[in-house]
């Protein structure tokens, strides 16, 4: 029988900062597209354009994310 893997908690993502996609893909529940559109609805943080193929997202705004992800609304 195989062992059962834990869930990664956001609890290791840094507070302040900013994280690539890679970095926060293992805590969120769904694909990048999924959080593209729920962006577009200010219903996911909004990223940071670093260059044309890069992006950051806030880690600030993905932990109160995290905390309340159906009532988070993306500020301004």
């Amino acid at each position: 029988m195989a062992k059962q893997r834990a869930a990664p908690s956001p609890d290791k993502l840094p507070l302040d900062g900013q994280s690539r996609w890679a970095q926060i893909a293992p805590f969120i529940p769904f694909s990048r597209e999924t959080a593209r559109k729920l962006e577009l609805q200010g219903r996911f943080p909004k990223r940071i354009r670093i260059t044309e193929r890069c992006s950051l997202f806030p880690n600030r705004e993905l932990h109160r994310w995290f905390a309340d992800p159906l009532n988070y609304r993306a500020e301004g």
